[in-house]
């Protein structure tokens, strides 16, 4: 199988004459540079893009990091207000007053004038009572 394709190149070589042979290997040369060029710019261009892509991930990652601040700060400030109402709802007074503020309350009213208040009725002869000894 060898011997045949040996013997077929020969065959194929004196086909053409040392001047032809010369042209072949002139053309050959000159798509080799063409090639070598080519992959040259292609490889500056691969570069170039890998630059822009590295800036790119720069900047997102930088991105990414002021978002992570921001977040975080955000966050803070939530949980402070969060605090805060929980603070506020802690400190704020039951819907229906025990009956030693109640009757404080009632005391007030009385001795700034205000008779009749329907929650300080119960409350009326124990205040007199409080204030006589």
């Amino acid at each position: 199988m060898t011997r045949r394709l040996l013997s077929g190149l020969r065959a194929g070589a004196r086909l053409l004459s040392i001047e032809q042979w010369l042209w072949v290997l002139f053309f050959a040369l000159i798509a080799l540079v063409l090639f070598a060029t080519y992959r040259a710019g292609r490889s500056d261009e691969a570069e170039a893009e890998a630059g822009r892509d590295r800036v790119v991930t720069t900047r997102a990652a930088e991105g990414r990091e002021t978002a992570a601040g921001e977040r975080a700060i955000d966050t803070r400030a939530v949980q402070s207000r969060l605090d805060e109402r929980n603070h506020d709802a802690a400190q704020t007074p039951d819907s229906a007053p025990d009956d030693r503020d109640l009757r404080r309350r009632c005391r007030q009213l009385r001795e700034a004038g205000t008779v009749g208040v329907p929650a300080c009725r119960r409350f009326e002869g124990a205040g007199e009572a409080e204030a006589r000894p």
